[in-house]
């Protein structure tokens, strides 16, 4: 068993306001089919929202093409995998306070949305999500109050959280509306397709992001058997 290295074609992803091919830390990168979806992370300037794709038979790079509210650019958020859907919670934002949201990507259709109606658990990065046979999520840990000085957060957490994905459904895209019909009075209105799982508590590491010195060659490695 050792490491080898695959050479990439195309673009690898790019903070927005970086030139050129930029690595990145503490992002998201799930599988979907023949496909790794890469979110988010942060790069030596900002953290980002973008959202890339690696085919993994070309392996080649594309922008995944989505609609709706993205979550907002981060950190060590975490994501897992449902089935079509990529659930991402957390995560640190610009101003290095952290996030509670939950948001679902149809990896499908390409639509984003929040299933979840209710209080969350305390906003937090670098928590574990992973899917049960069941159908429900499973969260644990994380961490929370980032203090500039220290350069480390100051709060951990050790619940279990659980939700229920069996009810996630499809998000419907609204089709474009003809340049023909544009100037006549028709209000054409987004519709979704949404679930609302049930957020259900089980009452029972911080890394540092610095600037430095990358290797900007966007390759990836994959491990051999």
């Amino acid at each position: 068993k050792q490491w080898y290295q695959r050479r990439v074609r195309g673009e690898a992803p790019n903070v927005a306001e970086c030139i050129g091919m930029m690595p990145r830390a503490a992002h998201s990168a799930t599988i979907y089919k023949d496909r790794m979806i890469v979110f988010g992370g942060k790069g030596s300037k900002a953290r980002s929202q973008d959202l890339y794709v690696l085919d993994l038979g070309t392996l080649g790079w594309s922008i995944f093409k989505d609609t709706g509210a993205r979550p907002l650019p981060s950190s060590f958020h975490s994501a897992t995998q449902c089935g079509q859907f990529m659930i991402i919670y957390g995560g640190r934002l610009n101003d290095n306070s952290h996030s509670s949201q939950l948001n679902v990507l149809d990896c499908e259709t390409g639509g984003w949305y929040d299933p979840v109606e209710g209080e969350s658990p305390a906003p937090r990065g670098q928590c574990t999500l992973s899917m049960l046979g069941d159908g429900r999520l499973v969260m644990f840990g994380g961490s929370n109050k980032f203090d500039m000085f220290l350069q480390c957060c100051q709060e951990y957490d050790t619940k279990v959280y659980y939700l229920n994905c069996n009810e996630l459904k499809s998000v419907k895209i609204p089709e474009p509306v003809p340049e023909a019909m544009e100037s006549a009075d028709i209000s054409v209105n987004q519709q979704y397709d949404l679930s609302n799982p049930s957020n259900v508590t089980n009452d029972a590491m911080e890394d540092k992001c610095t600037d430095g010195k990358t290797d900007e060659s966007g390759d990836v490695m994959l491990a051999g058997v």
